[in-house]
């Protein structure tokens, strides 16, 4: 667990500079209705960091570079 304060400038739409660089870097992301069941032992596929900022997973380009 970790925990970071980044500032961003509401304004820029919270984009990365370096976002393409970490892009396709796949992590094993539950989906809200896997986290709210509790299970502990679900399979997991494994999506690029990309593609979850794409489809509003992650909320935006800043927050899934640091989460990659």
């Amino acid at each position: 667990m970790a925990e970071i304060e980044h500032f961003v400038d509401p304004e820029g739409g919270k984009k990365h500079h370096r976002f393409a660089e970490v892009k396709h870097i796949k992590l094993d992301l539950l989906t809200r209705d896997v986290q709210l069941t509790g299970k502990s032992q679900v399979q997991v596929q494994s999506t690029p960091i990309g593609r979850a900022v794409e489809t509003g997973i992650v909320d935006n380009e800043t927050l899934g570079y640091f989460l990659a």
